[in-house]
């Protein structure tokens, strides 16, 4: 018996073997990974200034538990959030020396990057 031959054949079937176990794991982790989306809009008083300070969440429907962080609008009253792909309620937050009251917009698909706007 030529070892040669058996050691190439083991070679062989060694990075086979490694080559699917690769594939495996790429293929769980990539159907595991939820698509992030971006979420971005503003906020406005009644008369349409834009409302800086305010505190964007998102939780789960029904939960409280914020999920991705949060975003402050900016002077110009935008936020961007980064969320996974998925139904969530958006809260927002006026600065405790604001007038306005909390908003919460229940039940929102977050399937694609896309824009929500509050307004007081």
């Amino acid at each position: 018996m030529d070892l040669r031959r058996v050691n190439h054949w083991v070679v062989l079937g060694t990075l086979v073997v490694i080559m699917m176990v690769i594939s495996i794991v790429t293929h769980h982790v990539a159907a595991t990974t939820a698509q992030i989306r971006m979420v971005t809009g503003s906020v406005t008083a009644p008369n349409g200034t834009p409302v800086p300070g305010v505190a964007a969440t998102e939780t789960d429907p029904d939960d409280t538990t914020v999920r991705h962080g949060s975003a402050v609008t900016r002077d110009i009253g935008s936020f961007t959030l980064d969320v996974q792909e998925g139904t969530y309620d958006f809260h927002f937050v006026p600065p405790s020396s604001s007038t306005h009251n909390r908003i919460v917009q229940s039940t929102l698909l977050a399937g694609s990057n896309q824009a929500i706007n509050a307004s007081w």
